[in-house]
């Protein structure tokens, strides 16, 4: 986190962005020990693209597409967005070129599902008990 040098300039910043922090305590110990630890020592891990994690693997949508918090509607607009595209994105047979067009229609189509559901922020953590 560049420019922040201290816990109490890391919790300003997360307050005035409305960042939720599910285990306050287990937060603040992290960041203490980064900040402690310096830039240097900060390594990243990042998954987006799954070579890490299987395809079982929820993903991010795939948690908000399996919460019940969400209409019947938006259901069934995810599940027929997953099972048009999820076989192209798997696809053996397509260079990752011809993948892309799909990949962002799908991520357009999906969030546009979402938004339409008028989510409040705090579902966002809900989401993950109730899948």
């Amino acid at each position: 986190v560049r420019g922040l040098s201290n816990y109490a300039q890391m919790t300003e910043t997360q307050q005035q962005q409305n960042i939720i922090i599910v285990d306050p305590a287990s937060y603040e110990k992290k960041v203490k020990n980064m900040v402690a630890e310096g830039p240097e020592s900060l390594q990243v891990v990042s998954d987006f693209d799954r070579t890490l994690t299987t395809t079982a693997s929820a993903s991010c949508y795939g948690i908000i597409e399996a919460c019940k918090l969400f209409s019947e509607k938006f259901h069934t607009t995810a599940k027929n967005l997953l099972e048009k595209y999820l076989p192209i994105e798997l696809s053996h047979s397509m260079t990752k070129e011809e993948k892309i067009k799909y990949m962002v229609e799908w991520w357009t189509l999906s969030n546009a599902a979402f938004v339409q559901e008028k989510p409040h922020i705090s579902l966002i953590p809900l989401s993950l008990i109730h899948i």
